[in-house]
């Protein structure tokens, strides 16, 4: 899974913004929660409803969860380029043509299979995640978006969400919360 950060982390530069899963955004010890399931209401920080967690822990007695390989990918501010989409494409290409090749290539756990692939992000990275993944359904098997700064691309979106479902099935999350004043 490519994991694309937030705006407020693209500030710190690639040689920083990279690491924002796991240094800001609690990735490590959101995967030790998956690994030790049931899963706990502080995991999240207190930020899950009764109902959704309970689903959660359903699906973890049902199949364990058995990791994943998270890529926390620099995530450049793309929203003002988002309108034209030329900077767009070019990322999404470099992503799904150069950067997955090349982690399938040197990291001995990554998947080879086609469309095992997976881009998740979290608010510019949200966006980022959706326009990549859809850009290239023959790479990207699932989509993921958490709180996606999509505002005024959600007619763009819904055209390269059709496209895509024209060529490749591919499995889409998006999460928000109540509190998301984009909801």
């Amino acid at each position: 899974m490519i994991a694309f950060h937030g705006k407020g982390e693209s500030v710190l530069g690639p040689a920083r913004g990279y690491a924002a899963w796991m240094d800001r955004y609690g990735l490590g010890n959101a995967y030790s929660a998956l690994l030790g399931a049931p899963v706990v209401a502080s995991a999240f920080g207190g930020l899950v409803r009764d109902k959704e967690l309970a689903a959660l822990n359903a699906e973890l007695r049902a199949q364990a969860f058995r990791g994943v390989l998270a890529v926390g990918v620099y995530t450049p501010d793309l929203l003002p380029e988002a309108q034209d989409g030329e900077a767009l494409e070019s990322y999404a290409s470099w992503v799904a043509d150069t950067l997955v090749p090349h982690i399938q290539k040197t990291l001995p756990v990554a998947s080879t299979v086609p469309r095992q692939v997976g881009v998740d992000g979290v608010s510019l990275g949200g966006m980022v995640a959706l326009e990549v993944g859809l850009r290239h359904p023959r790479v990207f098997g699932a989509v993921g978006s958490m709180q996606p700064a999509i505002r005024g691309r959600e007619a763009a979106l819904a055209t390269l969400a059709a496209q895509a479902r024209a060529t490749q099935h591919q499995q889409i999350r998006l999460l928000s919360s109540d509190a998301d004043p984009l909801l």
